[in-house]
């Protein structure tokens, strides 16, 4: 009797709408004025979070102090005697909020507030809900390594396999990428200076992999 060894790997994943929003935003302006620049984005802060709905869809939001510098202004040729330094004043904004609807109609009411940038926004799922769907994705991906075990085993003439270990991907013989599941939801944002990133909900996609080690025998088939 004859008895092989099947190792295979499952995926399953999923793509799923997100439950709630992050956004990453800020307010900032220049001008020759440090003290004017640094009053003027704190108000304009103010009018931002103002534009936010009273209740309902806003689930946290924070707003950092304000933060003010300054820019040295270079010629081709290096820093002309003439140009004075630019001062700027800035404050990061982070509003959660689950409701895709609530979270564009803000955006476009901030936008027209000087100097308001959205950075990023990270789309998420509550954790009941993450938990729910990543059961189900471990289910399928157990199923998913079966079908290959099964595929390789009539594939070579033998018999139906048997489940000889099941360990979340890299663990089974602790080689090859860690972890039983990924996430992929959010934009990162860039430095200074980035554009408007986009509002448009995102699916939050997640990803589950397990590897399976089967034994099926000649004298199966």
């Amino acid at each position: 009797m004859t008895q092989v060894e099947i190792t295979v790997e499952g995926v399953a994943h999923a793509a799923v709408p997100p439950d709630r929003a992050t956004v990453h935003a800020r307010v900032r302006r220049t001008g020759p004025d440090g003290a004017q620049v640094h009053a003027e984005v704190a108000r304009a802060a103010e009018q931002v979070v103002a534009l936010l709905p009273a209740d309902g869809p806003v689930r946290s939001r924070s707003v950092d102090a304000v933060v003010s510098g300054r820019e040295d202004r270079w010629e081709r040729e290096g820093r002309g005697a003439g140009d004075a330094p630019v001062r700027y004043a800035l404050v990061a904004i982070r509003v959660e909020l689950d409701d895709a609807a609530a979270l564009a109609r803000w955006v476009a009411r901030a936008s027209d507030v000087d100097g308001f940038e959205v950075a990023h926004v990270a789309w998420t799922l509550v954790p009941e809900h993450r938990a729910e769907v990543l059961a189900r994705l471990r289910r399928a991906a157990v199923a998913d390594a079966r079908d290959r075990a099964e595929g390789y085993a009539a594939a070579a003439g033998l018999g139906t396999p048997r489940f000889a270990a099941l360990a979340d991907a890299g663990l089974l013989d602790q080689a090859g990428e860690r972890g039983a599941w990924r996430a992929m939801s959010s934009v990162p944002g860039a430095g200074p200076g980035f554009a408007q990133a986009p509002v448009s909900p995102a699916p939050v996609e997640l990803t589950v992999r397990v590897h399976a080690r089967f034994t099926a025998t000649e004298e199966d088939a």
